[in-house]
């Protein structure tokens, strides 16, 4: 037979968003009146990064939250209020700053949320004292607007000619040309790259020539920091037969789920873009883009004009894609899920003749009873979740090398 959780939070089957009102309902499960002394209900944020024996950590939000617990109070002859015995639910409003950045989890780093909810009761009929808590992590979606970055609202047009000599031999001359009409895209938006890939050299083809949009995310932890690369969709052109030109006139879509550009200073973990044309081992020639999710952007006309180099083919990890009419943010990779398993909630009341000592650690919370106690530990799991390791610490980030 399952035992039933004393409290629990019902959120949203989605990912709660930023600058909008959210509802979470708070449900008890009462079997004896109770008085209420004490009440703590919070919502946390933080941006963890951690590798190389260091661990740099962020607070992003920890804003308190109101529990109307009068709705369901009633007087006693005693004078004063209970919750009486049975299943109550009580609404809990929250809007969440919309400059918060969206969940995010990474090699090196991960930015998360939760909700914590601490209750200490007073059982009315034999005095005894305890302590009810539970926690919900969440995914947040992140509101970040073309508006931000009005620089990359501009045109980008990219000239270079491009050599790459090895003992002595010449394996590519080549003259590449390639422009788009603003550096600002939101999610889901085609980027429309137009110009031309002129193979210069007498007998050697360029083969293999592609458009790949890529994710740098950037950790940082005191004075150390690394970087990550992610490969996040890639367009197949073709080859370049000698002194032919190729003309690029080809459309690469951003994934809906792509995750925002993030750049907020001192922030542990930054994310951008980068949109390069490639060949396979040859060249890279690549511009910055921004990406968001709202917004509009208006455009003129800039030139960049890059160095000649010889660099090869950047490191790069799978990018997970979730089709947009799924939306399944919680069991997936990725760019939107933080946790790749569900929490556990539990719940504890402790009760004894006398006041219970108490102390609250971070994200712990221990009881030490002098006399003696009856403890009933109160934890229920759904059944999909029965095989699954579950996570105890908020945010623990294993380091990879």
């Amino acid at each position: 037979m399952k035992q039933k959780r004393a409290i629990r939070l019902l959120v949203p089957d989605r990912p709660l968003r930023a600058g909008t009102k959210e509802l979470v309902e708070l449900s008890m499960r009462i079997p004896d009146a109770v008085q209420i002394l004490d009440s703590k209900a919070v919502f946390e944020g933080r941006c963890r990064a951690s590798f190389s024996g260091q661990d740099s950590q962020h607070t992003l939000i920890d804003e308190k939250l109101h529990i109307p617990f009068s709705a369901i109070q009633l007087p006693t002859t005693k004078g004063v209020d209970v919750v009486p015995d049975g299943q109550h639910r009580l609404p809990i409003f929250l809007t969440i700053p919309h400059h918060m950045p969206g969940t995010f989890s990474g090699k090196f780093g991960a930015i998360a949320y939760r909700f914590v909810i601490k209750l200490k009761v007073k059982r009315f009929s034999s005095g005894d004292e305890g302590t009810i808590e539970c926690e919900k992590a969440v995914d947040v979606l992140g509101k970040v607007s073309l508006d931000q970055q009005p620089s990359f609202a501009q045109p980008v047009s990219i000239d270079r000619h491009v050599k790459k000599k090895a003992f002595f031999i010449n394996r590519l001359e080549s003259h590449i040309k390639f422009e788009i009409d603003r550096a600002a895209f939101t999610v889901g938006d085609h980027i429309l790259v137009s110009g031309e890939v002129k193979n210069e050299h007498p007998s050697a083809p360029i083969k293999h020539v592609s458009l790949e949009l890529r994710q740098h995310i950037l950790y940082a932890s005191g004075d150390a920091q690394r970087s990550d690369t992610r490969l996040i969709t890639r367009l197949i052109l073709g080859s370049v037969p000698p002194n032919e030109t190729f003309p690029v006139h080809h459309s690469l879509q951003i994934p809906f789920d792509c995750y925002p550009s993030l750049c907020w200073n001192g922030n542990p973990v930054q994310v951008a873009y980068e949109l390069l044309i490639t060949n396979a081992g040859l060249f890279e020639i690549g511009t910055p883009v921004f990406i968001g999710n709202c917004g509009t952007a208006a455009t003129s006309r800039r030139s960049i004009m890059y160095p000649e180099s010889t660099s090869g083919d950047a490191a790069s990890t799978a990018y997970y894609h979730v089709p947009p009419t799924e939306l399944s943010f919680s069991p997936d990779p990725p760019p939107y899920s933080t946790f790749s398993k569900p929490s556990r909630f539990s719940c504890r009341f402790t009760c004894s003749r006398r006041r219970i000592g108490h102390s609250h650690p971070l994200f712990t919370c221990s009881h030490r009873n002098t006399i003696t106690t009856s403890t009933l530990t109160v934890k229920e799991e759904p059944a999909d979740w029965s095989s699954r390791r579950l996570r105890n610490d908020f945010l623990k980030i294993e380091e990879i090398e």
